[in-house]
């Protein structure tokens, strides 16, 4: 099990009757505990720091942490203690330049190589660890089109898992680039559905279902032992081999995000009454990160007032639950945080308000 470090305190024990998806069918109660963080403080912010304007995605390393902007389209190293190091990369068509970078994933440190996808220059980049240019590598790989998902994950330089939204019967496929080889595993919720126009997708809510094209939306994430795929629309956490074969599964619905699905549908149809494009997602979590010992996920809680910054974390087995509770980080929209990642020597968590421009930290108690 998890210890405790200064400034958390145990709240209490609880157990939950889990459920898969729609389906009426139940399994066993999963305990889990509930921890309070207290120690939550800002460490970067836009108005101290000229290049930070909208931080989107944020990695750890052992001497700092690295972050993406989409405001300033730089990318940005800061040392443990906020301060920033050193930034590199710039917009653009030319040698070691990129024209779209995706928000929520997208760039890796592999020894002392950073690798950055440019999804519409279909090419990887490599910069080393000072940030100077390496080289650019052009891709004529189809499944690195424009019609990716918001999710790419590298395991290795050439192998990477990106969602498929139920495409081959499966929820997401490994592709390998050096054998020029795609393979697909996961089960959908749902059938597999590309996109819908605003009128589908106002229709399916309207007759209070989710639309198609989002049922199978998952956040993916890697360690050393494996693959997690977090299903947006049911809340299940699955477990699957480096090679894709399914290891375990929970279904992760918390009585704290009981209600938020029918919050979102309410919130949807305030939209599409003021003729809004931007319809709310049906999403259980925000992001993932993943490290040695597990996964954590931030969750979304949008429907709670006020809105409190909550991270569930699972073991590597899937036998250890742990929901984080962090009362001073408001998680209300438009300041939730949109990305968080774990200090390599696990004594941090990082937080990342996209729209705010800031980045927090707070005590990383298991």
């Amino acid at each position: 099990m998890f210890t405790t470090k200064n400034n958390v305190k145990k709240l209490l024990f609880l157990s939950i009757i889990m459920s898969i998806g729609c389906s009426l069918s139940r399994e066993q109660p999963i305990d889990f505990t509930e921890w309070e963080v207290d120690d939550v403080s800002l460490l970067v912010g836009a108005e101290t720091e000229s290049e930070i304007a909208t931080p989107a995605t944020i990695i750890t390393e052992s001497n700092g942490f690295l972050i993406y902007d989409v405001g300033t389209q730089r990318f940005i190293k800061f040392d443990t203690e906020g301060n920033k190091t050193f930034s590199f990369g710039r917009e653009g068509r030319g040698p070691g330049e990129y024209q779209q970078i995706l928000a929520w994933s997208a760039f890796w440190k592999f020894d002392d190589v950073y690798l950055l996808f440019d999804r519409l220059g279909a090419k990887f980049i490599t910069y080393d660890e000072q940030g100077k240019w390496l080289e650019d590598i052009p891709l004529d790989n189809e499944e690195f089109s424009w019609f990716t998902p918001r999710q790419i994950i590298a395991i290795t330089p050439s192998r990477f898992i990106i969602p498929t939204k139920g495409e081959n019967n499966s929820l997401l496929k490994f592709v390998d680039l050096n054998k020029n080889r795609v393979s697909y595993f996961g089960n959908p919720v749902g059938g597999y559905v590309m996109d819908m126009t605003s009128e589908e997708r106002h229709r399916a809510i309207r007759s209070g279902n989710i639309p198609g094209d989002i049922v199978n939306e998952v956040i993916p994430a890697v360690n050393e032992s494996g693959i997690f795929s977090f299903q947006q629309t049911t809340a299940k956490l699955e477990k699957y081999s480096l090679t894709g074969e399914p290891v375990w599964s929970q279904s992760l619905k918390i009585p704290a995000q009981q209600g938020l699905f029918d919050y979102v549908f309410d919130l949807n149809a305030e939209q599409m009454r003021q003729d809004s494009q931007l319809l709310p997602y049906f999403n259980y979590a925000r992001s993932a990160y993943a490290n040695e010992e597990g996964i954590a996920i931030l969750l979304n809680n949008l429907h709670e007032s006020p809105a409190v910054t909550k991270v569930i974390w699972v073991s590597n087995d899937g036998q250890d639950i742990v929901v984080l509770r962090f009362p001073g980080l408001d998680s209300s929209s438009p300041h939730q945080p949109g990305s968080i990642a774990i200090s390599s020597d696990q004594s941090h968590i990082y937080f990342v308000k996209m729209l705010s421009g800031e980045i927090y930290r707070a005590t990383w108690p298991l």
